[in-house]
């Protein structure tokens, strides 16, 4: 894993608990988002030295997951889905107008599994 892009995915999740705390929503929804596609990028950086796009960091990011052990299979589908609901909600907040309330009362639940990913995650693998 890259510790360097590591910091960078602490950083936003950081950012994304300050303006959770602080009422700062769509900010908060970007940052959740940028902050677990980071974090992907430092577990995948160390064998794919390349640019990753939205769609397809997942998929082998989920490869890798599997293959190293890294993540539990049950926590992995539920980090499919979440990456795919903060995909959405943050093309809510720079294309569209916003999240809607919906949105805004299930951030509170994404910043608890985010938060044990990451913790999951460095757990178990050599920075």
């Amino acid at each position: 894993m890259n510790s360097r892009i590591l910091r960078l995915a602490e950083e936003r999740l950081s950012v994304a608990e300050d303006t959770f705390s602080r009422k700062l929503y769509n900010t908060c929804a970007s940052e959740f988002y940028f902050a677990l596609f980071t974090l992907m990028r430092a577990v995948l950086s160390d064998r794919h030295e390349r640019r990753w796009k939205h769609i397809g960091i997942f998929t082998a990011f989920s490869r890798k997951c599997v293959e190293e052990g890294i993540l539990p299979k049950e926590l992995l589908k539920e980090v499919g889905q979440l990456n795919q609901e903060l995909y959405y909600m943050r093309r809510k907040v720079d294309y569209g107008e916003g999240l809607d309330s919906f949105d805004i009362e299930v951030l509170g639940d994404y910043l608890s599994l985010v938060k044990e990913v990451f913790e999951v995650v460095k757990g178990r693998v050599d920075l």
